[in-house]
């Protein structure tokens, strides 16, 4: 066919033809318009998404119909701008544009927008899309989005609340700290009462390795301890630094492998706890000592009291029989048996006494300026009834002799049992030696006696209650003496010492402070 009469060849395309149910069909809304803004094409989803529904009821009329009242005067402006200068440019990006349908609806759109020109006349074209599902589905997903945000903020906040409650429990965990170590044994976590309690900080912690803090002895065996948690193990470990006592209670953490990469200890400070135990056991000790002096009491009572008693009894018993035969130098021999069996009585009974207040805190010493060889002498004289046949006490008193601050009773007391005891364990015709001796800062009291000495493997037990050495059995005593006189000289702040040879005598040694 000739171009006169529009037809073309088999091998040639109507570009009419071929673009017409293009434009028709399109799934955007496609609108022509001229320099006025006057529309001259509108493809059938353009009439369809404003509401017009009759063939062609777009063509002719200005695009103004299409926008909002409220931006129809700059809409015309935008039209005006754009012919004076047409390019092709995208419309509404990063913005919300609005068309109004016939029914005053108004609908978010997107706008493409391009040009031609022909017959010198310029023409724009706009590829109009409506976006009111995508602005729903975008609504949802943005309020899923802050909906998900606020769960996460809330969530944050939870964690970082739950942190810090437990950062604070953590914090305040009292007498001990909770502990997370590596298998380097280094602080992976640390807080706890017991940090602050020593000025040291998590901070400072944190990184730094838990043996290089202990000793070494203690450190070898923490160590051990540590790979025994790291096997698996859960355990307990007690450990002492200084004066301060420690209690380690780990366990292994393991991660979602079931590996143990961490461990868990809770060290506990149980110095408190100790000490009470301590006090505790020492005063069950303490009971069972006064148990076992009852029962040694009732043991010693039962000889040493018996025997007195028994001469007593036999020798009134022989006093009247004699006084029936007028034999006085008997009856007074009986007498004296009497006196010396009431005296043992009297200074078994004083020594019951003594130990007693002492034991129960009501000695109270009395110090007071005086003169030693007025006291010493008063002392001989309160002892010489006591003597053996043949038995004498030498003095020797220091010439430079001073004062002494001393308590009068509790001297004399203690004097009287060593220079009793000399007498009773030295034989007949032998000698006690009294001396005293003034240095610059103290002075000394010396008893020195010729009696059977104390076996050399009993002398450490020599100031225990009750003690009394193997080869003393057969002479009256409770064993408290000693221990009482002891006592007495550390109550005025002095000590006593003692020299001793067996079979050749016995030397105590009084030093006091002046």
């Amino acid at each position: 066919m000739s171009k006169s009469n529009k037809r073309v060849s088999n091998n040639e395309i109507n570009p009419e033809e071929f673009y017409r149910p293009l434009f028709d069909s399109a799934g955007e809304g496609i609108l022509l318009a001229d320099n006025k803004g006057v529309i001259m094409l509108a493809n059938h989803r353009m009439s369809e998404m404003f509401g017009y529904t009759k063939k062609n009821e777009l063509i002719g009329k200005n695009i103004s119909i299409l926008i909002p009242s409220r931006i129809k005067k700059k809409h015309e402006q935008h039209v005006e701008n754009y012919f004076k200068k047409p390019k092709p440019r995208f419309m509404g990006k990063g913005m919300t544009l609005l068309g109004l349908n016939k029914n005053r609806e108004k609908f978010p759109l997107e706008i493409s927008l391009n040009y031609f020109q022909s017959d010198n006349r310029t023409y724009a074209i706009a590829l109009i899309t409506d976006i009111t599902e995508r602005n729903s589905a975008e609504k949802k997903v943005k309020e899923l989005n802050e909906s998900l945000e606020q769960k996460v903020k809330n969530r944050t906040e939870e964690l970082l609340q739950s942190q810090k409650l437990h950062s604070t429990i953590a914090q305040n965990f009292p007498e001990g700290t909770i502990n997370v170590f590596d298998k380097k044994f280094n602080y992976v976590f640390v807080e706890g009462e017991e940090l602050y309690k020593l000025g040291v900080t998590s901070e400072k912690l944190v990184g730094s390795n838990y043996l290089k803090r202990l000793p070494k002895k203690i450190a070898k065996e923490v160590d051990s301890f540590f790979k025994y948690i790291f096997k698996g193990h859960s355990a307990k470990f007690e450990l002492k630094l200084d004066e301060n006592y420690y209690i380690l209670d780990a366990v292994p953490l393991k991660n979602s492998l079931g590996e143990i990469n961490n461990i868990l200890v809770i060290e506990k400070n149980i110095t408190t706890r100790k000490k009470n135990q301590q006090k505790v056991e020492k005063a069950l000790e303490k009971e069972r000592e006064l148990n076992s002096l009852k029962s040694r009491f009732v043991s010693m009572a039962s000889h040493e009291f018996r025997t007195p008693l028994s001469t007593i009894l036999t020798s009134v018993s022989l006093i009247e029989k004699y006084n029936e035969t007028n034999d006085k130098v008997k009856s007074e021999k009986h007498i004296n048996r009497i006196k010396s069996s009431v005296h043992n009585l009297t200074n078994i009974l004083n020594d019951f006494l003594s130990l007693d207040r002492l034991e129960t805190g009501e000695i109270n010493v009395d110090f007071e300026h005086c003169q030693l060889s007025e006291l010493c002498d008063n002392a001989i004289e309160n002892v010489s009834g006591l003597l053996k046949k043949g038995q004498t006490i030498i003095t020797k008193y220091d010439s430079s002799a001073k004062d002494v601050y001393i308590d009068k009773q509790l001297f004399t007391n203690g004097l009287l049992n060593l220079l009793s005891n000399a007498a009773k364990y030295s034989k007949q015709n032998t000698s006690i030696t009294l001396t005293t001796s003034f240095k610059s800062n103290h002075f000394s009291i010396i008893v020195k006696d010729e009696g059977i000495g104390i076996p050399i493997n009993e002398q450490k037990h020599l100031f225990e209650r009750f003690f009394r050495a193997n080869n003393v059995t057969n002479l009256q005593g409770t064993g408290l003496g000693l221990n009482i006189t002891k006592k007495y000289v550390e109550l005025m702040n002095g000590d006593i010492n003692f020299k001793s040879t067996l079979n050749k005598g016995t030397t105590f040694i009084l030093t006091f402070p002046i």
